[in-house]
């Protein structure tokens, strides 16, 4: 499949040192700010009644808030939490082989990890906040786990597109009700593809798919019972005036998407030339699943991209979507970009025509382009920086030391000093030199006692 440049290997080679450093890192990892709140909460009230006060009071996420619940996430030496990373990151590469080796079953699990590699890197290399999409445990739970999750729906999804299947009718429900209770934006997405499935399936048979049309009302009545959830209109209040402006927030999310967009596609047509000549499978002549024109597959792309901006917008104004939420929309990007790029290759096949002709001096050319992308300020460079250049280490050391102070002090007030040291990838937030500080209060409940910032390291 491979000439001259061994592309699956080296993918595979860049996509291992890409992740290394992420995996590492977890060891200095620590929790902060909602961590805190979300212990505090379940220690008083226990873990039933606090996911009553949850959907009652602030979030209608029962998945994440019943995870965030779980005490022993966040205690003792947190452990538990630093393995937490290392888990989702490696579930995120285990789904990407475990969706793309069921629709490439001949071309064998090297072909699904250099595929999965390839979405790896583009994800790491420009999502738009490493720290709360991996290391802080409320983003990963509510953003980066339904993303996962989504990987084994599309699994099962599909082969209930073009069969029966009672196991992936299961499996399809069962992660459509961890996906909608994680995050309002990753149901919102949800809705709006299965809707999509359903329609265009309908479309094509002329008659509706009964399995997909199960999952489809699954999630209308898990989406009616998240909407409903007073804890929402409780949040919503604190927002600003200007939001459940329709024409404004449908405009703010074009923007949006023309901003983001322009950020992410020059290195993902880049890496993707590079890889194209070894994605080019000919099995994909053989996958229904990518019998769709181009054109449409584009379009449900840029669409769904949209649509993930809009919530925000709507529900907040002008503030718009936070950063740890556009990871979910830049992973919704990848993967339709991939699944753009897969019909356009069989649609030329189909006519005989290739797309990756270019000489091989082209493609070194190519990869010398990636690799000093890769070298280049982003994701990757910054997580080796943290890492080499003894930031992480040095955060983890301060934040041991500052946990070993307030144990040993004896005073109900304590001062501990400022961070010197800030690992962009795993630092999420950390108390203040308020007292009233939200953050600040959530740390006094947990450890039972003021802890206030000094001003100095």
């Amino acid at each position: 499949m491979f000439k001259s440049l061994k592309t699956d290997y080296i993918i595979i080679a860049i996509g291992i040192l890409t992740i290394l450093p992420f995996l590492i890192l977890s060891i200095f990892n620590h929790p902060s700010a909602d961590d805190y709140i979300y212990h505090y909460i379940s220690d008083e009230f226990g873990f039933v009644e606090a996911q009553v006060y949850w959907y009652n009071n602030w979030t209608s996420r029962y998945l994440a808030s019943a995870v965030l619940s779980i005490k022993m996430l966040v205690s003792g030496d947190f452990v538990i939490y630093k393995l937490i990373p290392i888990g989702l990151l490696v579930s995120f590469f285990c789904s990407l082989v475990y969706l793309l080796s069921s629709l490439f079953k001949t071309n064998g699990l090297r072909y699904a990890c250099f595929l999965a590699f390839y979405v790896l890197i583009l994800y790491l290399f420009q999502m738009p906040n490493v720290s709360e999409g991996f290391y802080w445990l409320p983003g990963s739970i509510s953003y980066i786990f339904p993303s996962i999750l989504s990987l084994i729906l599309f699994t099962h999804l599909i082969k209930l597109v073009y069969k029966r299947n009672r196991l992936s009718l299961g499996m399809s429900i069962l992660m459509c009700f961890l996906i909608i209770g994680s995050s309002e934006t990753s149901m919102i997405i949800l809705d709006c593809l299965i809707t999509i499935v359903l329609g265009y399936r309908y479309f094509i048979e002329r008659k509706v798919n009964t399995q997909i049309l199960m999952v489809f009302i699954t999630c209308v009545l898990l989406s009616v019972f998240v909407l409903l959830s007073p804890g929402n209109a409780i949040r919503a209040l604190g927002y600003t005036r200007d939001n459940h402006q329709f024409f404004e927030a449908f405009f703010n999310s074009l923007l949006a998407l023309k901003t983001y967009v322009g950020v992410w596609l020059p290195f993902l047509l880049l890496f993707t030339m590079f890889v194209l000549k070894g994605i080019s499978s000919d099995d994909i002549l053989k996958l229904s699943v990518f019998h769709v024109h181009p054109l449409i597959s584009f379009i449900v792309v840029v669409f769904i991209t949209a649509f993930g901006f809009f919530p925000s917008y709507w529900a907040q104004g002008s503030i718009g979507p936070p950063t740890r939420t556009i990871n979910v929309m830049y992973f919704y990007f990848i993967i339709g970009f991939v699944y753009f790029v897969f019909t356009l290759i069989y649609y030329y096949k189909k006519k005989n025509v290739s797309i990756v002709l270019y000489p091989n001096w082209v493609r070194y050319t190519l990869l010398i382009m990636v690799l000093l992308e890769l070298g280049h300020y982003n994701n990757i460079r910054f997580a080796y920086t943290d890492l080499l250049g003894g930031k992480a280490y040095n955060y983890d050391k301060s934040l041991k030391m500052r946990y070993e102070a307030i144990k040993n002090s004896n005073h109900d007030t304590i001062w501990v000093p400022r961070l010197k040291y800030i690992p962009k990838t795993i630092y999420h937030d950390d108390i203040s030199t308020d007292r009233l500080d939200w953050k600040n209060t959530s740390y006094d409940d947990y450890y039972g006692k003021t802890i206030l910032l000094l001003d100095t390291y």
